[in-house]
């Protein structure tokens, strides 16, 4: 056998042995179709023959191509690849900087450009905001807020100020200068009046009149204006958002066009905040890491 069968003949074993085969649909025989769980010729043509008697569209999605791949730096740069396009890492927070959109992750973030409709690949959120990584216990985020029509006790304009929240403690963090403002982190009942939750799983600023912040089944509604939460909070969220089936979200962002996206694992669901309920069709799954493949801010 010369050099370059022996190669090629090679290369099918490490693709037979080392890659798998995800069916997803129907068409020919259900059990021969079944028994693709590798790229086996024999199998393969074995169902084939039977996709005249039962035609259907189906999809074939072969991992573990990368083993073939010689240059271990290109086969590990193919494999991280597959899995940014394959996989979806749940969303910690959300926030719009100057029309960067900002999904926060565990300790890293991908910024979405709204003019460019483009993502930027993931990075370490301590690059970005490095005050975060420096102020104890904020390396990971449990939910975030844009300080758009906030101003301070003392009528102070907060627009350029994010508000960054763990556990019981938050932060106000300068967009500006990037920094952690001094006598941060505070209690968040001591910040924001009337929050009694004892952490917030997410923030949405709503407009010039209302923030709400959400814990597990329940929300409060904050009135920016007095500065302090309305009477009568927390409720139910079922109680005031239609459609939203979530048994807590995870993160929450205004879009600016009536409408309100919430996040939960691998889902998403759009809500319509004139007439005060989710879109039909929601919740919908998200695959992968980049926001123009998730096409629900066209």
């Amino acid at each position: 056998m010369s050099g370059s069968a022996a190669n090629t003949q090679e290369s099918q074993q490490k693709l037979h042995y080392n890659s798998e085969c995800t069916v997803l649909g129907q068409g020919g025989d259900q059990l021969k179709l079944g028994a693709l769980s590798s790229f086996d010729k024999a199998h393969y043509d074995e169902w084939l023959n039977t996709v005249k008697e039962n035609p259907q569209v189906i999809a074939l999605e072969a991992v573990g191509i990368w083993t073939l791949i010689a240059d271990q730096a290109k086969a590990d740069a193919l494999l991280e690849a597959y899995k940014a396009a394959t996989t979806f890492m749940p969303i910690s927070t959300v926030v719009n900087v100057d029309q960067n959109v900002y999904f926060l992750r565990g300790i890293k973030y991908t910024c979405y450009e709204i003019e460019n409709a483009e993502t930027d690949k993931p990075n370490k959120i301590s690059t970005l905001w490095p005050g975060l990584s420096q102020t104890q216990g904020f390396e990971r985020v449990d939910a975030a807020l844009e300080g758009t029509y906030t101003q301070s006790f003392t009528g102070d304009d907060l627009s350029r100020k994010l508000y960054f929240f763990k556990g019981n403690l938050y932060i106000r963090f300068d967009i500006d200068t990037k920094t952690v403002d001094k006598g941060y982190p505070k209690l968040i009942v001591e910040g924001w009046p009337g929050v009694s939750f004892e952490r917030i799983d997410a923030a949405l600023n709503a407009g010039p009149e209302s923030i709400y912040f959400f814990m597990g089944k329940q929300y409060i509604r904050y009135n920016i204006n007095d500065n302090q939460a309305d009477l009568g909070y927390p409720q139910p969220i079922k109680a005031r958002w239609a459609g939203v089936t979530f048994d807590r979200i995870d993160a929450a962002i205004a879009w600016g066009n009536g409408k309100t996206y919430f996040f939960r694992g691998d889902e998403h669901i759009r809500y319509d905040m004139v007439d005060y309920r989710a879109d039909p069709g929601y919740p919908k799954a998200i695959v992968g890491s980049y926001v123009e493949d998730w096409k629900f801010f066209d």
